[in-house]
């Protein structure tokens, strides 16, 4: 199973890595980064903000994030500053931002409560994007678990705690937490997080696999 699993994780990491330029392609294109100088990044990390034409621009970059250790780093022309706090009260005012960002986070900051209020903090930037997998793809990403959504919540614990894309839950009580503190999105739900926004659908096998969500105040 541990080769076959580690198999799996490699072909997982080169996908991301295949999808993640796909990505930025679009954010190339879709936000005007001519009216862009200070960036909020929901959740993110200085490694994701790797492309020479964007970070070959002056930004200010902040990536709020719960888990990391506060430091300023800088990325070509950008400067990126690493805040820790909580993204749906952040420590900052998103409504200072030209760009509220955020990559594959708001499926991991809790339930209904705090999806809405993540999404009542990225509306406020004068742009924002957000990026989310989408819940009926036949592959779950976090777990690479096939029809995930057909599953029970502990049979999917179950086998969490022998095959996850992360380090492996040794006990059922670790497997399920890390089950629940995921939380898929539906375009329909981010339809009415974001009824002013523009999604579009990133495909995989023609199906849909995640959701972009473009956006103004």
């Amino acid at each position: 199973m541990g080769g076959l699993g580690g198999h799996v994780r490699r072909r997982v990491r080169r996908f991301s890595e295949r999808t993640r330029a796909r990505r930025w392609d679009a954010l190339r294109e879709r936000i005007d980064w001519d009216d862009v100088k200070r960036v909020l990044d929901l959740g993110g990390k200085p490694s994701f903000w790797s492309d020479d034409a964007v970070v070959g621009r002056p930004l200010e970059i902040t990536c709020l994030n719960l888990r990391a250790q506060p430091r300023t780093e800088t990325v070509g022309q950008a400067t990126i500053e690493v805040v820790v706090g909580d993204a749906t009260e952040p420590p900052v005012d998103p409504a200072d931002y030209d760009l509220v960002f955020s990559n594959s986070v708001v499926e991991h900051v809790g339930g209904p409560d705090a999806i809405a209020a993540f999404a009542d903090v990225t509306r406020l930037g004068r742009q924002y994007f957000l990026q989310t997998p989408n819940r009926f793809f036949p592959i779950e990403p976090h777990f690479v678990l096939p029809l995930h959504f057909v599953l029970p919540r502990k049979v999917k614990a179950a086998i969490v705690m022998w095959w996850d894309r992360g380090p492996r839950r040794r006990t059922y009580l670790q497997a399920l937490a890390r089950v629940d503190e995921i939380h898929l999105l539906t375009k329909r739900e981010l339809q009415l997080l974001f009824p002013d926004a523009t999604i579009e659908v990133e495909r995989k096998w023609l199906l849909p696999k995640s959701f972009m969500v473009f956006g103004r105040r």
